[in-house]
């Protein structure tokens, strides 16, 4: 990615993180916007990934019986982050552009993570729009986030009673 693209990725991130507890309940809903914003608009791939904290263990089992058919919904998971050539982004900034591996010899996430998606993943959306996800975050501000990247996110179900 050019110097050119990350700097405004890194302009939208602290614009985005001034939506009050994005990273409460919003986490996934904005690791998908910014892959998604990336690749609709500056052609760059990049991937979701789930974290697990070891409290949430059970996050990650519920989304791997998921995965192989033995689940009909995913969950949320601990956190989600977008990784791009190998560096962790998101909107909190002791993660931003952190080494894959740097960040997990020195994070919370001990559970580490198996679940790295591309945006139109099925699996993705379907957790998204589970109820699974914290109510800390009002969902209605997936409108300033399509605002803040110009891109349409109604694919993602606003009125999703979450927990």
């Amino acid at each position: 990615m050019n110097q050119v693209i990350l700097n405004l990725l890194e302009t939208k991130l602290d614009v985005l993180s001034s939506i009050p507890n994005l990273n409460s309940g919003g986490c996934g809903i904005v690791a998908y916007a910014i892959v998604k914003w990336l690749y609709e608009q500056h052609n760059i791939n990049a991937e979701i990934m789930y974290l697990y904290s070891d409290i949430d263990h059970y996050c990650k089992l519920e989304n791997e019986q998921y995965l192989i058919g033995n689940r009909d919904e995913p969950s949320a998971c601990s956190h989600a982050v977008v990784v791009i050539n190998n560096r962790i982004y998101d909107t909190e900034y002791y993660i931003q552009g952190c080494d894959y591996d740097e960040f997990f010899y020195s994070s919370q996430y001990i559970d580490g993570c198996d679940h790295i998606f591309d945006y139109n993943s099925e699996f993705i959306l379907s957790s998204l729009n589970s109820d699974s996800w914290s109510d800390w975050f009002e969902r209605e501000n997936i409108y300033t986030i399509e605002r803040i990247l110009n891109i349409d996110l109604s694919e993602i179900n606003v009125d999703v009673d979450v927990y």
